[in-house]
């Protein structure tokens, strides 16, 4: 459906979906005055919407029509002319942006290699193919680095492979069935939040919600039990409660037999901790351990929400891997209402990349871990092979999200580090480049909307016409692209 046909109605109501980076993937409704979304609402409950969605959206999508329209909202493509991090701006052309952009590409590689060129491709509130489609693609043909997303779920995801390898989630709406949840590192009071009203079913059915976190978060505030760990000790509760359940014969020992390998190498590192050495480490109360030990030892059918808390931290790998194999050897798996809720998006199996021509060979990249940016843009010894020459961020904001904010931020205000930044309104980030091109919204775009909570695609039309002069991730790469060589056949973004 072109929804944007119909803006010369005075008022009309139209269907998309939310990509912010959130498991719901919430179906939306909006309703547009003239042309200009003037309300943002839920989609009918019906067989097009996200059953997760369930009729009812967050506050923070319900306003982000203050986002299209915002007075920050970059309307042209701007060239630097104050000092960095001034914010101090001129209009320019595409054209005009673009042929700097790429001369600056091409400098940067002839002076110093392809490793010179960074580029830090995140998914903000990208869709499916405005996040993967060209922009990957065409720094993979110049063979510049690829900058890992460590800085999220790294950690999780590898622990979750190893312990289960392709074994998919359950769906969100599972939990409903269950008589146990414990929500491990997760808050969903403010993220995830359609989670929160099937808690409280669980609850009102007489089910019990435990959570483990060590903040008093909302969610915690609901909880039928709360334990407030020592951040970076999860590992240990866990751990701990494995051995517990050895120690009791609560173990699923068939079920391990089935189904496991490996699991007696991972009692034996359980074994190493009690109860009552969880409690002194954990700074938790003894008897909260062995309430939370007796609802997993003893209730039926029991779900884990794994959130993305405990990797967050030196040793959050071991964390996941000990609280994921303690549901293992709970046996909670093989009913309605067990198993864990982790993340969903390997469910979507659509490949949203652009196709590598059959007569180019791959050429080898570099790879990068996202959370060691700022210091190769700082220059520390060691951290790269050579200078870093052009920063091109797309879908991101690492003067505040990235770790090593220091080092971001020196990297950031380097005057020979040639930086492009492509987003929507003026952050913190682009305040530091020298070239800031306008980005689309979700609101103007053909694109898909997967989930990591449900197993649902939507398929999403623009529901207004471009505010100012933005275009989208895949417009910009084949803008370069064909600057710097490439068939324009191939970069038909």
């Amino acid at each position: 459906m072109d929804n944007v046909a119909e803006k010369v109605a005075e008022k009309v109501l139209v269907r998309t979906a939310c990509p912010l980076d959130c498991p719901d993937a919430c179906s939306l409704e909006v309703t547009l005055t003239l042309g200009r979304i003037t309300k943002i609402d839920a989609a009918p409950v019906d067989e097009l919407s996200n059953p997760l969605t369930d009729g009812w959206i967050c506050k923070k999508v319900k306003h982000h029509a203050d986002r299209v329209y915002s007075p920050e909202r970059i309307m042209t493509p701007l060239i630097r002319v104050g000092a960095k991090g001034s914010g101090e701006f001129r209009s320019a052309t595409w054209d005009e942006a673009l042929d700097l952009v790429a001369e600056k590409i091409k400098t940067a590689i002839a002076s110093h290699g392809v490793d010179s060129v960074l580029p830090y491709l995140y998914n903000s509130s990208a869709p499916k193919l405005e996040a993967n489609y060209l922009t990957p693609h065409l720094f993979a043909r110049l063979g510049a680095p690829e900058i890992l997303h460590t800085i999220c779920a790294a950690t999780y995801g590898a622990a979750w492979d190893q312990v289960f390898g392709e074994m998919l989630s359950i769906d969100t709406l599972d939990v409903v069935d269950a008589k146990l949840v414990v929500v491990w590192g997760a808050n969903p009071a403010v993220s995830g939040t359609h989670l929160l009203p099937l808690l409280a079913k669980v609850q009102k059915a007489g089910g019990k919600l435990v959570v483990v976190d060590p903040r008093a978060t909302g969610t915690a505030s609901r909880a039928d039990l709360h334990l407030a760990v020592r951040p970076g000790t999860d590992v240990v509760l866990a751990y701990a409660l494995s051995n517990e359940l050895v120690r009791t014969g609560k173990v699923a020992t068939q079920f391990l037999e089935s189904h496991t390998t490996g699991s007696k190498e991972f009692l034996t590192a359980a074994s190493k901790y009690t109860l009552e050495d969880a409690s002194k480490i954990c700074d938790v109360s003894l008897d909260k351990i062995r309430e939370l030990f007796e609802l997993i030892a003893n209730t039926q059918p029991a779900v884990l929400r794994m959130g993305y808390g405990p990797e967050r931290n030196r040793n959050g790998g071991s964390s996941v891997l000990a609280v994921l194999g303690l549901w293992l050897v709970a046996g909670h798996f093989g009913t309605n209402g067990s198993g864990i809720l982790a993340s969903t998006s390997d469910g979507f199996s659509v490949d949203v990349h652009a196709p590598w021509p059959k007569d180019v060979a791959r050429p080898t990249q570099r790879t990068l871990n996202m959370n060691h940016v700022g210091r190769v843009l700082r220059g520390d010894a060691g951290a790269w092979p050579v200078k870093a020459k052009l920063f091109l961020i797309q879908g991101a904001n690492p003067a505040v999200t990235a770790v090593d904010q220091v080092g971001m931020l020196a990297g950031l205000a380097n005057e020979e580090i040639f930086t492009v930044v492509h987003d929507q309104v003026m952050t913190d980030t682009a305040k530091f480049a020298d070239v800031v091109l306008p980005a689309t919204t979700h609101f103007e775009v053909h694109d898909l909307v997967g989930s990591y909570g449900s197993y649902t695609a939507q398929v999403i039309s623009p529901v207004i016409e471009r505010v100012g002069e933005s275009r989208t991730n895949n417009e910009l790469a084949a803008g370069l692209a064909t600057r710097l060589g490439f068939s324009a056949d191939e970069f038909n973004g």
